[in-house]
């Protein structure tokens, strides 16, 4: 058939057409996410504390409370031991305080 050559090189060129096709959609893709995830990013004021710029997640601001919550039970137990520790200290002084005067 004399028209065989010109029938590989249309093949040929439909391929190439299909996968700069497929390349073109691909980049296109990448160019869409990337513009999206810049927009996200600018519209998200960031906080003006270090490390703020997740803070308007509902996942960070939970784990930044519960933190908050140990912290002020730490503080709580602290403080308990404190007093505790001052109680004791004050029975010994007056324990300390009767056995002076019980000696004489």
């Amino acid at each position: 058939m004399p028209n065989e050559p010109l029938v590989e090189r249309n093949r040929q060129l439909e391929r190439s057409v299909r996968r700069w096709r497929l390349v073109s959609l691909v980049l296109a893709l990448l160019l869409i996410c990337a513009v999206a995830i810049g927009g996200i990013l600018t519209a998200i004021p960031p906080s003006q504390e270090p490390g703020g710029l997740w803070h308007w997640l509902p996942w960070v601001r939970a784990r930044e409370a519960e933190r908050r919550a140990r912290e002020a039970e730490d503080r709580a137990l602290m403080e308990a031991v404190r007093a505790e520790q001052a109680a004791a200290e004050r029975r010994a002084a007056k324990r300390a305080e009767d056995a002076a005067n019980k000696e004489p």
